[in-house]
């Protein structure tokens, strides 16, 4: 009866590493291209893949590789939205590059934001707009929300 046991217990484990690892297949997190220090991943399930370069985080993470270095590890007090924007399909599992937007820049893509949308982010903070190069011409990918995780 305890081999059985046994054998359960190392079948659950191996079906939920073989979970964890197709999840984070699917979120791209195998193939995050090269990060500077300091900057921080996030992937959501609608195919939104971003490197966010400079972040607002309390509880930095250093030293540790790109894989673990994830923005809703560095900043627990925080919950990240992501805006996606629409692509080409072949675009849509690409990983760009998140910055802080310009004051100007925060504005402009406000002020263009759909009334429902600005409802439903009225207490969000926009923390980073990402992008992505194509053929030297710069693609606006989505946006990047936070709000306190209470």
């Amino acid at each position: 009866m305890f081999k059985w046991a046994l054998r359960l217990f190392f079948i659950g484990i191996v079906g939920f590493l073989g979970i964890a690892a197709f999840q984070s297949y699917q979120k791209g997190y195998f193939s995050i291209p090269d990060m500077p220090e300091g900057a921080y991943v996030i992937s959501t399930r609608s195919g939104f893949r971003g490197i966010v370069l400079d972040a607002k985080v309390s509880d930095p993470i250093v030293d540790m590789h790109k894989f673990f270095r994830r923005l809703n590890l560095a900043n627990p007090d925080r919950r990240y939205l992501s805006i996606p924007f629409d692509v080409a399909p072949w675009f849509k599992d690409v990983w760009s590059i998140c910055n802080s937007p310009l004051e100007r820049e925060r504005e402009e893509l406000q002020n263009s934001m759909p009334a429902e949308l600005k409802k439903t982010l009225r207490n969000a903070r926009l923390d980073a707009v990402c992008r992505f190069d194509v053929d030297g011409e710069e693609v606006l990918r989505g946006m990047i929300f936070s709000v306190p995780n209470l």
